[in-house]
């Protein structure tokens, strides 16, 4: 699934977590339900204590790599950087990058477009998933007496 051109790579339920894992949404809704249950309960029992954990609904997050920040961004980060540093910056202003300070920063930020991948990941969508009818169609067992 792609959302504002940026693929989801992870899914998670929490979205808090500390660590993606979940390549799916099954995967990620299946997780957060079984962590609520326990062997030998009921029909009823699952879908009432699914119910006390997260009501009628579970909501299911997708999360994309962040997105790099633009050249005109990265430069302003750059030249912030850069004077704050004590040695080389202005402290009462910032210094405005020179010609040749804009095209290395062109040539590095290219670089980092073409070769890195950010780890970093962010919330892009957002589903919500009626319980009970997701375990009618994906785990019908959980409800068989």
């Amino acid at each position: 699934m792609t959302t504002n051109e940026r693929d989801i790579v992870f899914w998670d339920c929490d979205d808090n977590t500390e660590r993606l894992r979940h390549m799916d949404q099954f995967e990620a809704i299946i997780d957060a339900l079984v962590g609520r249950m326990v062997p030998g309960m009921t029909p009823e029992r699952v879908l009432s204590t699914l119910r006390d954990a997260f009501g009628e609904t579970i909501t299911v997050y997708g999360f994309a790599r962040m997105a790099m920040p633009t050249l005109e961004r990265f430069l302003d980060m750059l030249m912030d950087w850069l004077n704050n540093d004590l040695e080389l910056g202005d402290l009462n202003g910032a210094d405005p990058p020179s010609d040749g300070l804009k095209a290395a920063a062109r040539v590095f930020h290219e670089a980092m477009l073409s070769e890195y991948e950010p780890w970093g990941c962010e919330i892009v969508t957002k589903e919500e998933v009626n319980i009970e009818q997701w375990i009618r169609e994906n785990e019908p067992e959980w409800l068989e007496p």
